[in-house]
């Protein structure tokens, strides 16, 4: 391996100590930020060290064909400790702005969308539903007007029938009472399950 060839691994080493960094700083920022606990921590722990593994030896095998050598680790940690002096503060401070950043594009794409898409769509499913029943109650009275003189003339017959017919209307009546009070305690039942 050649001086040049050497140094150039050096410095690569050294910055990938840095990248070491930023992306432990980026995962404990992200951990507080979004509380992450319990096994999910020691998975993202694994995915972590994976990363960091692929990415130093990508850039070692890309800088001097993958030899390994007692200076490129001290490399690697000099890297890590000097951006933990310099710039992990900085850094910190950067990452947790680009997050409030994002949440605040992702908010404000949000109610963009809830006040351009969605309200006019529920005004408009809103305006239908009062139309509709405006039309339904406006249709129901022009119906009793023109059925009032047939009813009239029918009452004759149905003084007649009702008698015969009373009892199985309470029945009905009585019946969808019950249906309708067994419905309401099954729901309340599964509400409170």
């Amino acid at each position: 391996m050649t001086l040049h060839t050497q140094y150039l691994t050096m410095f690569l080493m050294l910055g990938s100590g840095f990248c070491l960094g930023v992306i432990l700083d980026t995962y404990r920022v992200l951990k507080g930020r979004f509380h992450i606990r319990g096994w999910a921590v020691s998975l993202i722990d694994l995915l972590y060290w994976f990363v960091c593994s692929g990415l130093v030896f990508s850039v070692l095998f890309w800088s001097n064909w993958g030899e390994l050598r007692f200076y490129i680790f001290l490399a690697i940690i000099l890297g890590v400790f000097l951006y933990y002096q310099w710039l992990s503060k900085i850094m910190t401070r950067l990452i947790e702005t680009c997050i409030r950043v994002i949440e605040w594009i992702i908010q404000f794409h949000i109610k963009t969308v809830q006040m351009i898409v969605i309200r006019p769509i529920l005004f408009t499913i809103h305006l239908i539903r009062k139309l509709l029943l405006f039309v339904l109650q406006l249709f129901w009275k022009m119906l009793q007007i023109f059925l009032r003189p047939l009813l009239w003339l029918c009452s004759p017959i149905t003084k007649r029938i009702e008698p015969h017919v009373r009892p199985y209307i309470n029945r009905g009546i009585l019946l969808g009472k019950k249906w309708l009070e067994k419905w309401r305690q099954r729901k309340k039942k599964d509400d409170s399950e």
